[in-house]
């Protein structure tokens, strides 16, 4: 059928259309994220990559998975490094919570952040020495940044 959908627990959840906004800002942290990853090593995606959850498969908005011979046509990533999402406005919860929990639960993950779409602001979860933190660290404004 048409549309998109995850599969959480056990169920099919359609996915939202995205924004003009939505669909920029994701772009953009993309074109940002290949200038910073070797990509012999890494390989960045945008939109079309599942990520396998512990409640089943999940579409982030970015990921960036390992770059391992023989895994072109898989369609989940294989050993994530680093997801985000871009919020939308039904979003919120899901990506802050819900999502946060699921991502940091994948074994290769070194970090998870959520952008926002209406103004310079995001929310990072590095995994640490420590493991996880309790909360993200957030940047804002324009002069903000995530290492």
């Amino acid at each position: 059928r048409e549309g998109r959908y995850e599969l959480v627990e056990g169920k099919i959840v359609m996915m939202v259309g995205a924004t003009k906004n939505h669909a920029v800002v994701t772009l953009r942290i993309g074109a940002l994220l290949l200038s910073q990853f070797d990509s012999d090593a890494y390989q960045v995606c945008v939109a079309d990559l599942g990520v396998r959850t512990k409640s089943g498969v999940r579409y982030p908005d970015i990921v960036v998975d390992t770059a391992e011979p023989g895994t072109g046509s898989l369609l989940a990533a294989s050993s994530p490094v680093f997801v985000a999402e871009v919020l939308s406005p039904s979003s919120i919860a899901i990506d802050m919570v819900e999502k946060a929990a699921e991502y940091m639960a994948i074994e290769s993950l070194g970090a998870y952040a959520v952008f926002s779409q209406d103004e310079p602001r995001a929310w990072i979860w590095s995994h640490g020495e420590a493991g996880w933190p309790d909360k993200p660290i957030m940047a804002e404004g324009p002069d903000g940044s995530l290492a």
